[in-house]
């Protein structure tokens, strides 16, 4: 996994789809949905009547910080 800094985080959109995360993290989109369904990536939601995942960038940015603070 690349290992983004959260001022380069901050440049991206408020909203991200699981393409544009996985590019910024280093992943693929399939890690990002084994995570999703796992529970250990951020926090994903499914927008209203669509099939689409969107992830908050406030929320990858915490959930970044969780990853630095428990090694």
């Amino acid at each position: 996994m690349h290992t983004a800094s959260l001022p380069e985080l901050e440049q991206l959109p408020p909203m991200l789809s699981p393409l544009v995360l996985a590019e910024f993290l280093g992943v693929s989109t399939k890690t990002l949905e084994r995570w999703r369904k796992d529970g250990s990536g951020p926090t994903a939601r499914q927008l209203p009547g669509s099939a689409l995942w969107r992830y908050a960038r406030s929320d990858v940015g915490e959930w970044l910080e969780r990853l630095r603070t428990d090694r």
